[in-house]
């Protein structure tokens, strides 16, 4: 049987088109409202000194990423291989200082910061950033008016930490 240059590049064609699924496909939770308890104004920056740099975020960076989270944790879904949120109950290496609001138990998570998005671990941000926005949250605590609420507890850093410890910022 003789192919022809024209039924080569046909079939060659074909398979250079298959479509490619996308490495990660999330299914994004809806975004409900949360009542974010001692919380920074959605118009308030919240800076994070590290190391060797200096972060700043807004208070809405801060509140979306709570939201977010919370909306991951009522869904069962996490993000990211290091599966946030997740609980930050266990302090290792550098003590981490939060207010009582926020004790040191499974019920206060940690949650990556972006400025200006909120981490999803789709292909545009696969990785985090250097902050971590922490916050305590029961599953069964809620608002007046039936919103989740979660209290703020601070943000933690690893920057310019070779260990990737975190510290309170």
């Amino acid at each position: 049987m003789k192919f022809s240059i024209i039924t080569f590049l046909s079939l060659a064609g074909g398979i250079v088109a298959l479509p490619t699924a996308p490495l990660e496909a999330h299914d994004d939770p809806s975004l409900a409202p949360i009542t974010l308890v001692d919380g920074p104004s959605h118009s308030e920056n919240v800076t994070c000194k590290g190391d060797s740099d200096t972060a700043s975020y807004s208070g809405e960076d801060v509140y979306e990423a709570v939201q977010y989270a919370i909306s991951l944790m009522q869904s069962g879904q996490t993000r990211g291989k290091a599966k946030y949120p997740h609980s930050l109950h266990a302090n290792s290496g550098h003590p981490l200082n939060f207010p009582e609001s926020c004790p040191a138990d499974k019920s206060r998570y940690g949650y990556p910061l972006g400025k200006g998005f909120y981490y999803n671990g789709g292909p545009r941000n696969q990785t985090t950033g250097n902050e971590l926005v922490v916050f305590y949250h029961k599953d069964d605590e809620i608002d007046t008016q039936n919103h989740p609420k979660a209290y703020f507890c601070g943000l933690v850093t690893r920057g310019g930490r070779d260990n990737g410890e975190f510290r309170n910022c």
